[in-house]
């Protein structure tokens, strides 16, 4: 095999002594360069109404980039929690703690702490 030998040499020459290293930028500051164009995104507003210069209402440009199984799954969220709610909403104060202890009732007793005492 035929191979060069030495140390590696680094591009720029030999007459750096000690490479620097560049620093990184701060990601608070790519923060504020992302809300800033978000901000410039939203400052887009459609003007709807009557052509006369009556009332007007603004509207932001909203592009949904979402799939069809992101908008399904979303409307399944939905529809479960207001489900969920409605059966919530259905039932007093009194009707779920009547339930709670009934369903403590038909619980086992095994994780109940025994009495202990140091008298035995």
């Amino acid at each position: 095999m035929s191979f060069v030998g030495g140390k590696l040499k680094l591009k720029g020459g030999s007459d750096l002594s000690g490479v620097k290293k560049k620093k990184k930028k701060s990601k608070h500051s790519n923060d504020i360069l992302a809300s800033a164009t978000d901000n410039k995104d939203n400052s887009e507003l459609v003007t709807t109404g009557d052509a006369g210069g009556g009332t007007s209402t603004q509207q932001p440009i909203v592009e949904d980039r979402r799939t069809e199984a992101e908008k399904r799954f979303e409307a399944h969220l939905m529809k479960t929690e207001e489900q969920r709610l409605k059966k919530a909403a259905s039932k007093s104060h009194r009707e779920r703690i009547k339930e709670l202890n009934e369903k403590l009732a038909s619980t086992t007793e095994h994780f109940d702490l025994p009495r202990i005492s140091h008298t035995n």
